[in-house]
């Protein structure tokens, strides 16, 4: 039991070092993420929306399968209607 114990904490330690590690210095999200074109047109669509998560097209599910086989589609956006700190530590505690 005790060995069991101390390999699950150095392997959740290990797994934290590693992700920071990934996170901070090789930073593999930077050629994925990519700048939002025509930015202000879509954050004019959102001037009165609430913050939740967004899919695209919108609710009908026909028009839904239609975009995601031929595409365009926009599989989800998260939108925020308030500011806040960037890398605030609530962030890393809850989804806020």
């Amino acid at each position: 039991m005790k060995n069991t114990l101390i390999a699950g904490l150095l392997g959740g330690l290990t797994l934290f070092v590693w992700t920071a590690i990934s996170w901070m210095g090789i930073r593999p999200f930077v050629m994925d993420v990519k700048p939002l074109p025509n930015a202000e047109i879509v954050l004019e669509q959102f001037e009165d929306a609430e913050s939740g998560l967004y899919a695209y097209p919108t609710e009908e599910m026909e028009d839904w399968e239609e975009a995601y086989t031929n595409g365009p589609r926009v599989t989800f956006m998260v939108f925020h209607a308030g500011g806040d700190q960037p890398f605030a530590p609530s962030m890393f505690i809850y989804m806020a």
